[in-house]
């Protein structure tokens, strides 16, 4: 019965063939949600095709400019949820950050916020980064860094550390982070490297156990090198030896 209603319910997914995005719509397809799924405009969605045996009758693909108010209305009408991922990433500093990263950043997640409330969503789940978290000098010394720690934006800023600034940017357009209409819950940065290699990082207590409670489901180490291993293989990257035909 309550597969029955999924199949009649549908969420939009912005970014949805972003690395966070993909696996979000798998899950989703995995549920029996169908899924208005928005694209970059020329970008490939083609691999989200093969999530499910049903994905090709489950997701609709929207290329949307998220700077596009009206195209961002046009996906996320007639859906009960929205799951915002779509968000401007580089790994080379910008030439123009006010056009490149907060714009698309800002406006962006703006909307998506009107354009839920319009459609009357019950709500939209907005995805984080570390990135709003730190950097933050003025954060205590020896102590971990959780979901209480801004980015200093101004630090960010004079620095020149656009990422993490228009990642504030952004989420200060969220009134308030826990209600239903948004979600604020930032992951507890994990740490795994021993104190000689990595002097620097304060251990987080009970790291694992926040996760959980937050409905963080963990993957054994040894399915997910085995299931890294045969995705590769399967798409050509590692050839199988002949003990594993």
């Amino acid at each position: 019965m309550a597969n029955q209603i999924r199949e009649e319910e549908v969420v939009c997914v912005t970014g949805a063939n972003g690395f966070i995005g993909t696996w979000i719509v798998k899950t989703l397809l995995q549920k029996h949600y169908k899924i208005h799924a928005t694209i970059f405009p020329n970008s490939d969605p083609s691999h989200l095709f093969t999530l499910h045996p049903e994905a090709k009758s489950r997701i609709t693909i929207f290329p949307v400019n998220i700077l596009d108010s009206n195209a961002v209305s046009s996906a996320i009408k007639n859906c009960s949820g929205v799951f915002h991922v779509a968000s401007p990433c580089t790994l080379e500093d910008p030439t123009d950050p006010q056009k490149e990263l907060l714009e698309p950043a800002v406006q962006g997640t703006l909307n998506v916020l009107e354009a839920s409330k319009r459609a009357g969503v019950k709500r939209v789940v907005l995805t984080s980064s570390i990135s709003a978290m730190v950097p933050n000098p003025n954060w205590p010394e020896k102590t971990a860094i959780d979901e209480t720690s801004w980015t200093d934006v101004e630090y960010c800023k004079l620095r020149g550390k656009w990422y993490p600034s228009f990642n504030w940017d952004a989420f200060q357009h969220v009134e308030k982070p826990n209600v239903s209409c948004s979600c604020g819950d930032n992951l507890v940065r994990l740490t795994g490297f021993p104190d000689e290699t990595q002097p620097g990082l304060t251990p987080c207590k009970d790291a694992a156990r926040r996760l959980i409670d937050l409905g963080l489901v963990f993957t054994p180490i040894q399915d997910a090198i085995r299931e890294a291993a045969e995705s590769l293989m399967a798409k050509g990257f590692l050839q199988r030896t002949p003990s594993q035909n």
